[in-house]
């Protein structure tokens, strides 16, 4: 069963020890004999698989995500290690303890203007 089996999408499979390729997985068809939802492998309708079917001889290895999904996905990763960076401050009491919260807060903001480039 894919990752957001409720939509239908590409998704990365593979059969045992080859290279992945995208195969469609289509939520809204409802192939005989199969159960609700199936793998598009071809361009007929005999050509789609029960996730049981193609369980038994590929591997799955996750969604193809769209650069905007990708983009989205490590922009939230970097203001997740942002926080943690701002949550390692000391209290300000002496001067070493500033100097460590300038390095906490230089770290976060490096984090936070990485861009989109991975």
């Amino acid at each position: 069963m894919p990752m957001f089996p409720e939509r239908d999408g590409w998704h990365w499979l593979s059969l045992e020890g080859a290279s992945p390729i995208p195969v469609e997985w289509n939520a809204d068809h409802a192939p005989v004999a199969f159960d609700d939802w199936g793998w598009a492998l071809g361009d007929y309708d005999d050509d789609l698989h029960s996730p049981e079917k193609a369980a038994k001889s590929m591997c799955y290895h996750g969604p193809c995500l769209t650069p905007t999904q990708i983009a989205e996905m490590l922009a939230a990763e970097r203001e997740r290690c942002a926080k943690v960076c701002e949550e390692r401050r000391l209290p300000d009491f002496s001067m070493p303890e500033q100097w460590y919260n300038n390095g906490c807060d230089h770290c976060s903001n490096a984090i936070r203007n990485l861009g989109a480039a991975p």
